[in-house]
């Protein structure tokens, strides 16, 4: 019996409407990072950004690019600065979100957003869009020093909430950080494919879907006979 579900946050229950994609994106465009590697870039973004309370946006600039090795100039660091800043306005709830958190939380369930993010843009995010009013917990890689795909950042949740792997499902956007580092913990998990744009075998295409998908899970834990996949 599934008694916690627990939901990423950016382009899960939130997306941000930014036209390069969002803050990681326009921070590599407004510093100038394009030739750099992309996976050398978020390793250094989430190094500065995602793994430990930001102190103040210049600061954890300045460090993304001491990180990426690269000397930007204090002017396009500001700009960097300035853009995060005004993104706060590009923040809005998907429509589904509200009415999948009340249904869920009417019918009983523990709910947990548990997120690669940094503490500005989560407190912007639910300013904007308060879904953290409707979970049991925020659960954020700044603030517990760990970043998904990690699996024990979904171990670490377990424990907090006394819930054994199989009574717990992981719902987001994304196969890799979301879907199988859930698995592999042994939690259920569904990717939510808005667009359908990802072949995956077990999904939905809207957080509407979700109240009866938790209702058609199987007892057993994911990877047994008869499992959701």
């Amino acid at each position: 019996m599934i008694r916690l579900i627990a939901f990423d946050l950016w382009n899960t229950l939130i997306r941000n409407t930014c036209h390069l994609g969002g803050i990681p994106s326009m921070v590599r465009h407004e510093l100038g990072l394009g030739a750099l590697d992309w996976r050398a870039y978020i390793r250094a973004y989430d190094e500065a950004f995602c793994l430990k309370p930001v102190k103040s946006l210049p600061s954890a600039m300045d460090e993304l690019c001491r990180r990426c090795g690269i000397d930007v100039p204090q002017e396009k660091k500001d700009e960097a600065c300035r853009q995060v800043e005004e993104l706060k306005e590009c923040v809005e709830p998907f429509d589904d979100a509200f009415d999948a958190l009340r249904t869920l939380r009417k019918d009983g369930f523990q709910l947990v957003v548990l997120t690669n993010t940094n503490n500005p843009a989560l407190q912007y995010a639910f300013q904007r869009a308060p879904v953290d009013r409707y979970v049991d917990a925020v659960i954020a890689s700044c603030e517990e020093g760990l970043i998904k795909p990690d699996v024990r950042l979904f171990s670490r949740m377990l424990q907090r909430f006394r819930t054994r792997p199989h009574e717990a499902l992981m719902v987001g956007d994304n196969v890799h950080n979301d879907v199988l580092a859930a698995r592999a913990v042994g939690m259920h998990a569904v990717l939510l494919n808005r667009t359908a744009a990802v072949d995956y075998p077990n999904q939905i295409h809207s957080l509407a879907e979700l109240p009866d998908y938790v209702t058609r899970l199987p007892l057993m834990p994911p990877g047994s006979v008869h499992a959701e996949d």
